[in-house]
């Protein structure tokens, strides 16, 4: 069922979302356009629901960690969970970070997690988010 989103491709099961990764410092792999690190990758659709995408990437920095930023100050339910291609699901309301940043307008959902060996700063990934 997730090979068959297409990027962009809003259904009553998601929004799908094509990242196309970047590499910033080898410790971020992924796509962020946040005005704090500079900009690196790239996602399409650049929007979710209307929703500015500002960053979706995986961190390896000592506790490996994956994130979404989305531009403005959001509720922690704006999407139910982030399901990405190997099949890991991070749901919202188990994020280990949940918080605003008024410095750059955007919200932060944080999780531990493994990183993926697919996510490597190189090539293209799927994730879908769930109303």
């Amino acid at each position: 069922m997730f090979s068959a989103f297409k990027s962009g491709l809003t259904t009553s099961k998601g929004t799908a979302i094509t990242v196309t990764e970047g590499d910033f410092s080898s410790t971020y792999f992924g796509f962020a356009n946040d005005g704090l690190f500079g900009s690196y990758g790239s996602v399409a659709p650049t929007q979710y629901l209307g929703i500015n995408i500002n960053g979706i990437h995986m961190i390896d920095a000592g506790q490996d960690e994956f994130e979404i930023w989305l531009e403005g100050n959001l509720a922690q339910d704006t999407f139910q969970s982030a399901r990405i291609a190997d099949g890991d699901v991070f749901n919202t309301a188990s994020a280990d970070t949940f918080t605003y940043s008024a410095e750059y307008n955007f919200t932060i959902w944080r999780w531990d997690t493994t990183i993926p060996a697919s996510w490597d700063g190189s090539g293209t990934q799927r994730l879908v988010f769930t109303p």
